[in-house]
This record gives C-alpha cells, structure tokens and sequence, in this order.
C-alpha cells in the first residue's frame, strides 16, 4: 500500500517538472501504459468536472 506521503511527494514533483518534462512523462506513460493514460484522463476529467459544480453550488447557495 503507497502512503500518503509519498504520493504527496510523486504530486509535489510532476508539479515542479518543466514543460519539457511533462511532456517527456506524458509521453513515455501513453508509450508504455496507454490504457493506463486514458483512465486516468478520465478519471481527472470527471475529477475536475465534479469540482467545477461543487464551486458554481457554492456560488449559487451564497447568492454570488
């Protein structure tokens, strides 16, 4: 099982690679792991989607 902090600090470093490395990255995981790639674009679509209502909610019930 991967603890919390260590996926704290896998998320701390994607966040502090360059463009370049990012790329590289996302590369090399549609390269190797394609189906792996889709699901998490997915995941982090429906992630972020869900986010996006929760916030315009919050805006609604606070009459903004």
């Amino acid at each position: 099982m991967i603890s919390k902090n260590t996926v704290v600090e896998k998320i701390d470093s994607l966040a502090r690679m360059t463009n370049d490395e990012k790329d590289l990255f996302c590369n090399g995981l549609v390269d190797r792991y394609p189906n792996l790639a889709e699901e998490l674009m997915t995941h982090f679509g429906f992630l972020l989607q869900d986010k996006d209502l929760t916030e315009e909610d919050q805006t609604f019930h606070k009459g903004g």
